[in-house]
């Protein structure tokens, strides 16, 4: 009776290792799913979808995300695209696509479009390469502490 005992708790804690592996694998695999720090720039205000920090971008530059309602006024919001050096290379604007004025979440579309600011004949790594993003809350009264942005940095093709 006793080894029968034995036998069996042997089996449940091989079972017990077995689903503890399943579990980890498991979480290994869909990590790139939850880690949103790394593929959505998720600031408590707004969520940019595309593009993500460090994309290849090119005109036409379409945008996407959700902003908190009180980021737009009369439903748009800027956006502004800087190179290496901080020069604003063409600005827009982002569109509300529902109705802005609540504080929840709206989602945004925006295109940009501009000339490459890439230095001609330059490797992948050259500085020139490299620009933000700049998103910048709506402010119609021009009080300090109204302003708010976030920059997602970019990287040229």
């Amino acid at each position: 009776m006793k080894i029968f005992y034995k036998d069996k708790l042997i089996f449940n804690f091989l079972i017990l290792i077995f689903l503890m592996n399943l579990l980890l694998l498991g979480l290994y695999f869909l990590k790139p799913y939850f880690n949103s720090k790394k593929d959505v720039i998720n600031n408590k205000n707004l969520l940019v979808f595309s593009p993500k920090p460090g994309e290849k971008i090119k005109s036409p530059l379409k945008v996407v995300g959700k902003a908190r309602g009180n980021w737009f006024f009369e439903a748009t919001f800027p956006i502004f695209l800087t190179d290496w050096d901080g020069k604003i290379i063409t600005q827009g604007y982002a569109q509300a696509k529902g109705d802005w004025m609540t504080t929840a979440f709206v989602e945004f579309e925006g295109i940009l479009e501009f000339e490459n600011p890439v230095f001609p004949n330059v490797p992948q790594n050259h500085f020139s390469r490299r620009g933000y993003l700049i998103f910048k809350k709506s402010n119609p009264s021009g009080l300090l502490q109204y302003n708010e942005s976030v920059e997602i940095p970019i990287i040229f093709e």
